[in-house]
């Protein structure tokens, strides 16, 4: 099983910089779940590929499927109830 999570951000985006923080702790407690980080405005046909209409956007994949897709700032507990559903 393959969990990874993507966030979506742009440079001027206020939760998104308050987010960041919140995925780099995550990051590092969970080994087996790889997390990436995509601006919008640099990689446009990501965005497009995941429908992704406003920031942050936080896409969670198992085996390259989508699971989740929050959007807005969520709390870490909220990020950690759906990862440990997969992992």
């Amino acid at each position: 099983m393959s969990v990874e999570v993507i966030g979506f951000r742009a440079e001027w985006c206020g939760p998104c910089k308050q987010l960041r923080p919140i995925l780099d702790e995550l990051d590092e407690e969970y080994e087996d779940v790889e997390f990436s980080h995509v601006d919008i405005a640099e990689e446009t046909e990501t965005v497009n590929e995941y429908s992704v209409q406003s920031v942050p956007t936080l896409v969670i994949l198992n085996d390259g499927e989508i699971q989740t897709q929050m959007t807005g700032f969520q709390q870490k507990e909220t990020i950690e109830e759906q990862l440990t559903a997969l992992v």
